[in-house]
């Protein structure tokens, strides 16, 4: 089961349990009951539907915040604490985020995020941003337009623009690829970040 169902499900299967409780209690009859299981037993996967469309409209989707320390506890999103108008959007699969943090700080939290699996998180970010360096090199614009193209389908839901400045800062989380890219220009308060659940 997908994790985003886990908790509609639950929340199904509580109702129709508390449901059939209350009917055994107040119905006399033996077939009434049996009538009852058989039309829970059809109900169940609409009800679940229903039940994730109500839960899903208040998880997902566009949310805002001055400071990191609003949003509710969530451990799968990951935000520097110092983070401030931040624009989140929720969806089943992860989300993305938009912010304001000083790069020094950015950096420390990408460190201290990539100690919490020190074994998937050896990459060094010199490797992924020195062809910044040579804007006359032929790399440059190669690359600068592989990662405008990447960034595109990263945030594909907005329309946040991509700058050819901007460093790449990679975190793994997991060991099947969950974790968090971010993006943030030099000398820049603006941060991207966009997450996949681990």
């Amino acid at each position: 089961m997908f994790a985003s169902g886990v908790l509609p499900f639950q929340i199904t299967v509580v109702i129709f349990v508390i449901s059939l409780i209350i009917l055994n209690v107040t119905a006399r009859r033996r077939r009434f009951f049996l009538e009852s299981i058989f039309a829970a037993a059809l109900l169940f996967i609409p009800s679940c539907i229903g039940v994730t469309f109500l839960i899903d409209l208040a998880r997902y989707g566009k949310f805002e915040y001055e400071a990191a320390s609003e949003i509710n506890h969530d451990p799968y999103i990951k935000l520097p604490d110092s983070a401030r108008n931040i624009v989140l959007h929720r969806n089943a699969g992860g989300y993305i985020a938009r912010f304001s943090v000083t790069t020094p700080r950015l950096k420390a939290w990408i460190e201290e995020m990539r100690s919490i699996r020190p074994d998937l998180n050896r990459l060094k970010d010199v490797n992924r941003n020195d062809w910044h360096e040579n804007i006359d090199s032929p790399l440059y614009n190669k690359m600068a337009e592989m990662n405008s193209e990447m960034f595109a389908n990263r945030f594909s839901a907005v329309e946040w623009k991509y700058d050819p400045k901007m460093h790449e800062f990679q975190v793994l989380m997991s060991d099947r690829g969950g974790g968090f890219t971010v993006y943030q220009a030099p000398g820049s308060d603006i941060a991207y970040l966009t997450a996949a659940y681990w």
